[in-house]
């Protein structure tokens, strides 16, 4: 292949890419299987980070740091979604 280095583990055991963003883990015809996060570990998305995905005391949840916007599903079985902005907007639905 073109050789180089792509991927480097740090000395804290961290799998880090060489060049942000220019590699994949799989692809849309080789999909990797399962990935499996600890709980109260969070999966960020985007350039910025500013969408986080995690799972901490029996709730999921999504996040969008950048609008302050929220949904969450909640452990006793209720939904919770926060809009943004200037907004205190929380709507709590207990669907059990």
């Amino acid at each position: 292949a073109n050789g180089g280095t792509r991927w480097t583990i740090d000395s804290s055991g961290h799998l880090l890419p060489n060049t942000a963003g220019a590699v994949n883990i799989g692809s849309a015809t080789a999909e990797i299987g399962d990935v499996y996060i600890a709980d109260d570990k969070k999966l960020y998305l985007g350039s910025s980070q500013d969408v986080e995905i995690y799972h901490s005391a029996g709730n999921v949840t999504m996040f969008d740091s950048v609008n302050n916007r929220q949904v969450q599903l909640k452990g006793d079985g209720g939904l919770l979604i926060r809009a943004g902005g200037n907004q205190n907007i929380a709507i709590l639905f207990n669907l059990v």
